[in-house]
Parts: C-alpha cells; sequence; structure tokens
C-alpha cells in the first residue's frame, strides 16, 4: 500500500521529468491535492512533505547520474 509521502515523493519526480509543461502542471495539480488532504488528516507534517521533496532530488539526481 502506497502512503500519501510515497505518492508525493513520485508526484514531485514525475512532475521534473514529465515530457511537457501540461503534464508537469497535472503531476503538481496532484501533489498539491495529496499534501492538502494528508496534512488536513494528519498523517503529513509540513516538515513530512520537506523530506518528501528532498527524496524527490535524491531520486533525480540519480536519474540523471544514469542518463
Amino acid at each position: 500500500m502506497r502512503t500519501p509521502y510515497d505518492a508525493i515523493v513520485e508526484g514531485l519526480t514525475l512532475a521534473i521529468i514529465a515530457p511537457s509543461e501540461a503534464h508537469s502542471q497535472q503531476a503538481l495539480d496532484v501533489v498539491q491535492e495529496i499534501i492538502a488532504g494528508a496534512i488536513d488528516a494528519g498523517t503529513l507534517t509540513p516538515e513530512d512533505v520537506e523530506r518528501a521533496k528532498l527524496e524527490a532530488e535524491t531520486i533525480l539526481g540519480t536519474y540523471e547520474e544514469s542518463n
């Protein structure tokens, strides 16, 4: 089962590598909905969101190094 945290990391990663600006914006819109819902539900903190951003950056760094 995926967690909101996992979904945020994956969504941010997809937003950056998306093939177009429109696809990138769609991914960001979904990520923002997940963040808002998870924070409202108390399942994520703002600190968790920042950690997810850092994890997405790490994944992207690894991705760029392999290409």
